[in-house]
């Protein structure tokens, strides 16, 4: 998905978020920076069970996946202010990524039976009570907002 997720991006010149167990992660355009990609649109797109994805949406002020080293290494000089545009979503990803980290491992010292929290930064609507073996009760304590379509 981490390609794919960078070609949406460029074609579209919107952001997508490509959320998932194994790595959650954000493409912004190659070759386009911020100031021309006018609205900021995003797309966001959850892998659930490994088989499928579906499509989020996002409220204002979310937290962010970081970009992967293709974007780092393939993005042209305009397209690096869009890191600089959102650092303070990235800082906020960071801090609750870190948070449920020290909670998973406070958890898991007390009681190494019950069913760890690893942190997955997973958002799915409030609406949805369960989704494979994502415990919405863990995403909320992420402090997500968000919306469903």
């Amino acid at each position: 998905m981490p390609l794919t997720g960078y070609l949406i991006a460029s074609k579209f010149r919107v952001i997508v978020h490509c959320l998932s167990h194994e790595q959650s992660m954000t493409c912004f355009p190659l070759s386009k920076g911020p100031e021309e990609c006018q609205p900021h649109r995003t797309i966001t797109l959850v892998n659930v069970n490994g088989n499928h994805y579906m499509s989020v949406f996002l409220k204002e002020n979310y937290p962010m996946p970081p970009t992967t080293p293709y974007w780092n290494a393939h993005r042209n000089s305009s397209a690096s202010a869009w890191k600089a545009m959102y650092w303070s979503h990235f800082e906020l990803y960071n801090q609750l990524t870190s948070q449920a980290m020290q909670a998973h491992d406070q958890t898991f010292a007390e009681s190494y039976n019950t069913e760890p929290n690893f942190g997955y930064l997973i958002l799915l609507s409030e609406s949805v009570s369960e989704i494979s073996d994502i415990r919405i009760s863990d995403i909320r304590n992420f402090g997500y907002g968000f919306g469903y379509q």
